[in-house]
């Protein structure tokens, strides 16, 4: 401690000791007052309508324990990989995974929305539905709950097979390492976090992820996916167009991005269950890396 304070005298004088002292202080009581947010988020009690909708969410505890499943995001990457191989496993896919032919020889077990963009109510985003809907039959799907009524007056999804989650505060700021998805769950950065905590409390393991390429921060054009254009089309708040965003911006995100994996990694450590990340390449580090063939081989 002695040396850091020597540095920053040497380098700003007493100003400098005195700005670094309540620089700390500063950083401190941010930290104090959002932990203490993030009690409060947590202890709000849910509304007795919500918790109805919450409780068919019982069904999926434990489902599938000590089963490996395969979370499947939508990255550029999911092209140099044979997902025929996935036919006979458990699979949760995001987005706009219905776009991958692959849907034409076998269905995902689950599928994932976080993103309100697409329950706004739209035209765009009807027509996305109805074109998801004429390619997965099979499917359940997990959606937050403030989605319910434009799913339900829109038809977007078939009612018997959406399933309800509640968000209260954030993953890269949370204290709750128990997700429980009858009560409220963290608040995600990405679709791919809600899919890999669905796949925790069905027991999963190990959760393989495959398509998370989470390569934004190295390309400032369009945001790449496995397929071509936007995930809803004709839309022009989902252009998808990296370089509007300032680079400042796309950083502080990314890093809460990283924070809420962290997250989910002691989760899954407190639950002892393997995430493993197999995807081809991409930036995503938190988790142990194994390469995708090499699944299949040692299953064989």
């Amino acid at each position: 401690m002695f040396q850091k304070i020597k540095r920053v005298y040497k380098r700003s004088g007493l100003l400098g000791i005195l700005l670094t002292g309540m620089s700390y202080e500063f950083k401190q009581t941010s930290k104090f007052f959002s932990n203490s947010a993030e009690r409060i988020l947590t202890k709000i009690p849910i509304s007795p309508n919500d918790k109805e909708i919450l409780n068919r969410n019982q069904v999926f505890k434990n489902k599938h324990i000590g089963q490996r499943c395969f979370v499947i995001g939508n990255g550029p990457s999911l092209n140099k990989q044979d997902i025929s191989l996935l036919s006979n496993e458990i699979t949760i896919t995001v987005s706009a995974f219905y776009k991958n032919p692959i849907v034409e020889k076998w269905q995902p077990t689950y599928y994932c929305f976080a993103d309100p963009l697409f329950f706004d109510g739209s035209t765009p985003v009807r027509i996305f539905f109805q074109n998801l809907q004429q390619k997965i039959k099979m499917s359940k799907f997990l959606v937050p709950i403030y989605t319910k009524s434009v799913i339900e007056n829109q038809k977007l999804l078939p009612v018997e097979q959406a399933y309800y989650t509640l968000f209260r505060g954030t993953l890269s700021n949370s204290l709750n390492y128990n997700i429980d998805l009858t009560e409220s769950i963290p608040g995600v950065q990405s679709v791919s976090q809600l899919a890999i905590m669905w796949a925790l409390y069905m027991g999963c393991s190990p959760i393989y992820l495959i398509g998370l390429d989470h390569d934004w921060l190295s390309h400032r054009g369009m945001d790449a996916h496995f397929y071509r254009g936007t995930a809803i089309d004709n839309y022009s708040k989902a252009e998808g167009d990296l370089s509007k965003i300032y680079y400042k911006d796309d950083l502080k995100a990314v890093l809460e991005l990283w924070k809420g994996y962290e997250t989910i990694l002691r989760i899954a450590a407190n639950k002892n269950i393997s995430i493993i990340n197999a995807t081809e390449g991409g930036f995503l580090d938190v988790f142990e890396r194994r390469e995708y063939k090499s699944i299949f081989l040692s299953s064989n």
